[in-house]
């Protein structure tokens, strides 16, 4: 895979050769339903794969599921 190196202002927050991935899947955030987030242009955007038995009632997301901060996305 692609890789990029990232530099922070001290050298304790450079990291090197970190793969890039046009998509990342979690699976069973919510019961039978995997998430899979990906870029599209500048926007981070992801979509719900409800898998048979799941039901998309069971998917319930708010602010406090999440955190975007200057190190990223946070479940």
């Amino acid at each position: 895979p692609t890789t990029m190196n990232y530099y922070g202002k001290e050298q304790e927050d450079w990291h090197y050769n970190v793969p890039i991935f046009d998509s990342v899947i979690l699976k069973k955030v919510f019961p039978k339903i995997d998430l899979i987030g990906y870029v599209k242009g500048n926007t981070f955007e992801f979509d719900f794969v409800i898998h048979p038995g799941g039901n998309v009632h069971d998917i319930q997301l708010n602010s406090s599921d999440f955190e975007i901060s200057d190190k990223g996305l946070r479940f």
